[in-house]
């Protein structure tokens, strides 16, 4: 079976001792990830999200990525680059520690 990327949405709060702790409130973790299927590729994601030390808390969005999805937009045109060479590519998007996004 050829490995797809998969592309998954997720939120998350920093861990505890981790350098963010106390610098933001959390983020919108956006993932990249090369597997044979979704549940794999979500696996693999979550299991990045935590080795980050960063706590997941939901996912907002997953879907199979393609390539021309990302035509114009150059920043994630090179995350989902950056998968198909590495296997995982991700990008934070994190909000002040006041902002409640996590309701």
């Amino acid at each position: 079976m050829q490995e797809k990327i998969y592309y998954f949405m997720m939120q998350a709060a920093p861990g505890e001792g981790s350098e963010e702790a106390g610098e933001c409130g959390g983020a919108f973790i956006n993932c990249w990830v090369k597997a044979d299927n979704e549940d794999a590729a979500r696996i693999m994601a979550r299991k990045y999200v935590e080795e980050e030390n960063w706590v997941f808390i939901q996912e907002e969005e997953s879907n199979l990525a393609e390539r021309s999805f990302y035509a114009d937009d150059p920043e994630t045109l090179a995350c989902y680059d950056e998968a198909c060479e590495y296997g995982l590519s991700a990008a934070f998007y994190m909000w002040p520690p006041d902002d409640q996004k996590l309701n």
